[in-house]
Order: structure tokens, then C-alpha cells, then sequence
């Protein structure tokens, strides 16, 4: 009967350390994301279920997180392109809140467009940058298939 007791306790220990490895991923939320600093996991940006080479169709609808640098006026671009870099169309991503902020803001955006002829593109979330200046610009890119 002891050895029934170390058969269960090894089942449950294998059970454990494999439910933390592939069991827990199961059902979260797909997320793209920009990081000021990839090693400390400090998100730039973020979009909601949306993974790469995501199918889509008009309209698009993206929700994420954004910080309050990303805004100006409590808004960022985000342009929609072809397989051959040409933009079909462009939008705005709108702050959710207080984007006067260091912290990371809730946005929305909504894409309409036509499906082009080819099958893939990219959505891209630009940083606003006002003053122009290269230094300040920043995007997340995203490869996506067209429906």
C-alpha cells in the first residue's frame, strides 16, 4: 500500500508541472506588443487578440494598451498596408482615458476597408510624433492574411 502512495504523490507532481507549462496557456488573451525594454518586460504598446498573420476583415476593430507618450491629443495613428506596402487605408486610435501619462492607456480604433487583391499586409501602430524628429518615432507592425 506505501508504494500506492508514491505512484499518486509522482502522477500529481508530473500533473502539476505540466498544467504550469502548457495547461495554463490554454484560453489566454492573444497579445502583440512593443517593449521599451524587452528584458524587463516593460510593454510600449499592446493590442487585444491580435496575433501575427491574424485573418481580418473590414471592419477591424483593434483595442489595447498604449502609454501616454504614444498620444498626442489623445490619439495615434494606425494604417492598414497591402502585400506591397500600399496603404489601403488609415486611422486613428482613440485614448480611452487620461493619456496625459507615463502609464499605459486603453485605446480603440476601427478600420474600414476593401479587401485587396493580394492575401497578407500588415497593420501598423505608429507613435504620434509631432515634432517630427526620428528620434521620437516608433511603430508595432503586425503581419495579418486578409479574408
Amino acid at each position: 500500500m506505501k508504494n500506492w502512495g508514491w505512484i499518486v504523490l509522482l502522477v500529481l507532481v508530473i500533473s502539476v508541472v505540466w498544467w504550469s507549462k502548457f495547461g495554463f496557456r490554454v484560453g489566454s488573451p492573444a497579445l502583440s506588443c512593443l517593449y521599451a525594454d524587452s528584458e524587463k518586460k516593460i510593454e510600449t504598446i499592446c493590442i487585444n487578440e491580435l496575433k501575427a498573420n491574424a485573418l481580418v476583415g473590414s471592419p477591424l476593430k483593434i483595442t489595447g494598451r498604449a502609454r501616454g507618450n504614444w498620444f498626442f491629443e489623445a490619439s495615434f495613428p494606425v494604417q492598414l498596408l497591402d502585400q506591397s506596402g500600399k496603404r489601403l487605408v488609415e486611422a486613428v486610435a482613440t485614448a480611452q482615458g487620461d493619456w496625459m501619462t507615463n502609464d499605459l492607456v486603453p485605446f480603440t480604433a476601427e478600420l474600414k476597408f476593401t479587401a485587396p487583391t493580394g492575401d497578407t499586409g500588415q497593420l501598423v501602430l505608429n507613435r504620434d510624433n509631432p515634432s517630427g524628429l526620428p528620434e521620437n518615432d516608433a511603430n508595432l507592425t503586425i503581419s495579418i492574411r486578409f479574408r
